[in-house]
């Protein structure tokens, strides 16, 4: 009896130009859910990214999955930053000071309401809560102690 292997396909990575085509949508949504809120209309990002609704669209099929690409992507630069300030530094004050002024420019709190709606922090693309949790574990904090950011304890589930 012949068992049936399976076809191995090629990933292939999307080219230069998408990627820097969706990191413009993503940064383009970011200013605007800050300055209009969560309802701003989806042709306005595109425009302001610079790209056709058809860009925009083929990243993100809906509204839900630019939010949450959007919140992922805050978040991920914010952790990010005060990871590297432990690092530097190994001093736990200066990287929750890097954290909050990271969190601050980032304006965090203008996209904390779009979180709790959209956003489920289990998802598999929250990335930041998985990195924070190896972080701490790598620094050699206790198993099963949870690392929790700012925006977790206010509100952003």
């Amino acid at each position: 009896m012949t068992t049936a292997t399976p076809v191995q396909r090629k990933v292939t990575r999307p080219r230069a130009d998408a990627l820097r085509n969706r990191e413009r949508v993503v940064t383009a949504a970011r200013e605007m859910f800050v300055e209009f809120g969560p309802d701003v209309p989806l042709d306005e990002i595109a425009r302001r990214a610079g790209v056709g609704n058809a860009t925009l669209y083929r990243n993100f099929p809906d509204r839900d999955a630019l939010v949450r690409e959007v919140v992922v992507s805050v978040m991920d630069r914010t952790s990010e930053a005060a990871e590297q300030a432990l690092t530097e530094t190994g001093d736990a004050f200066a990287a929750l000071e890097r954290f909050v002024h990271v969190s601050a420019d980032e304006r965090i709190s203008a996209l904390c309401p779009m979180i709790s709606s959209t956003f489920d922090q289990f998802h598999p693309g929250s990335g930041s809560r998985a990195r924070a949790g190896r972080a701490a574990h790598r620094r050699g904090h206790g198993q099963g102690q949870e690392v929790r950011t700012a925006p977790h304890r206010r509100g952003c589930r």
